[in-house]
């Protein structure tokens, strides 16, 4: 009812009180989607509500812990333009898939590099990753090298994977086995399943590493017990 009498829909007569009443209501239930509508109403101060952001973020709070995107958004909006370097963070990654909001990798990129600069590392690494492969921005390897190290550097297993994969194809780095081996070992010995299968490979060829079968058929396992098909057919093959 909140809608009908909110837009006049329905040969309802417009009535903002009336819809504020039928919001709170269902709000008070837990409708999601009159939480999300209640909120956006507090935050504008408009139709039949004062404006008053403690609201607005308490009904988008109980939206989102329901799974509505839009909340969420406005909610990591909020965070992210006061600083939140883990809201603007997530906010890039709301662009980036479309979550909440059109789909946009320039706003990615923007959002990433402010929580860049207050040193989140998984936000270095998403914008390293951009840098790369120009989404969202010119191509910068240089960039990409310097922002993926900073996160390797700190211990992100996806960014140390990488890592080793740009110096062990000469990527904008000198190509470098030794540094490509010791940059996988970091993000492999973290779990990370395509890390552990790079370094099965080597292990096996003898790339950057002496040649050893043992531990190409250790990395290699490591990485099939999480699934990778590609470490299961090399165990077959060793086997």
């Amino acid at each position: 009812m909140g809608l009908f009498y909110d837009l006049g829909l329905g040969g309802v007569t417009k009535n903002p009180f009336e819809a504020l009443s039928w919001y709170t209501k269902a709000a008070m239930q837990g409708n999601e989607k009159a939480q999300w509508y209640l909120g956006d109403h507090y935050a504008n101060g408009w139709k039949g509500v004062e404006k008053d952001e403690e609201m607005a973020v308490f009904w988008w709070t109980k939206a989102a812990e329901q799974g509505n995107v839009e909340a969420k958004f406005r909610l990591l909006v909020m965070a992210a333009e006061q600083g939140d370097a883990d809201a603007q963070m997530d906010l890039g990654v709301c662009y980036k898939e479309g979550e909440g909001v059109e789909k946009d990798l320039k706003m990615a990129v923007f959002w990433w590099t402010k929580a860049t600069e207050k040193g989140n590392v998984m936000a270095q690494a998403f914008l390293g990753h951009y840098y790369i492969l120009g989404l969202g921005v010119e191509k910068d390897p240089k960039m990409a090298v310097f922002l993926l190290t900073k996160a390797a550097e700190q211990g992100l297993a996806q960014a140390q994977h990488t890592l080793g994969r740009l110096y062990a194809n000469g990527f904008e780095v000198e190509k470098d086995l030794k540094m490509a081996v010791f940059w996988c070992t970091k993000a492999a010995e973290q779990g990370y399943a395509d890390a552990q299968f790079d370094l099965g490979l080597s292990y096996d060829n003898g790339d950057g590493v002496e040649k050893d079968k043992i531990k190409a058929v250790f990395w290699f396992t490591k990485a099939a017990e999480q699934g990778d098909a590609k470490a299961q057919f090399e165990l077959r093959r060793l086997h």
